[in-house]
């Protein structure tokens, strides 16, 4: 495991991993109760929880964010770092850095995002027009 997250009322660990997916675990019951398999081409970096514990926020090697609802089971939003520098809601054309870690804004509203490797710069985004509005 890469980066885990609890919910705020202490219900579920979510883990991100290296053979790509993220599990969901019962904390009380300690049993899985959800697998999200191979939703990132490479590692995850990091795991976080918007703060209504609704939706889990992965961010990978694979130069990728995904946010899925935790409560649906099912992914919602997929961003890739493009060669301008964007996020952008498709798969093609993709090239950029590794997305070391993101996090969302307490309103949900905007997510900031880390990037390792070469870029090393934070970047944010809006969650509903699902475009950068600034970065270093």
């Amino acid at each position: 495991m890469n980066s885990v997250a609890i919910t705020s009322e202490n219900r579920f660990i979510i883990s991100g991993s290296s053979d790509h997916s993220i599990k969901v675990f019962d904390l009380h019951t300690k049993q899985e109760v959800h697998h999200f398999q191979n939703v990132h081409q490479s590692l995850i970096n990091s795991i976080v929880l918007t703060p209504d514990n609704r939706f889990i926020i992965s961010g990978s090697d694979d130069k990728s964010i995904k946010i899925f609802d935790l409560g649906a089971q099912q992914e919602t939003q997929h961003f890739h770092h493009t060669r301008q520098g964007k996020f952008v809601c498709t798969i093609s054309d993709c090239l950029g850095s590794v997305i070391s870690s993101a996090s969302p804004t307490s309103d949900n509203g905007f997510m900031v995002s880390g990037f390792g490797s070469g870029e090393k710069s934070i970047k944010v985004f809006d969650l509903h027009t699902r475009h950068e509005e600034l970065g270093n």
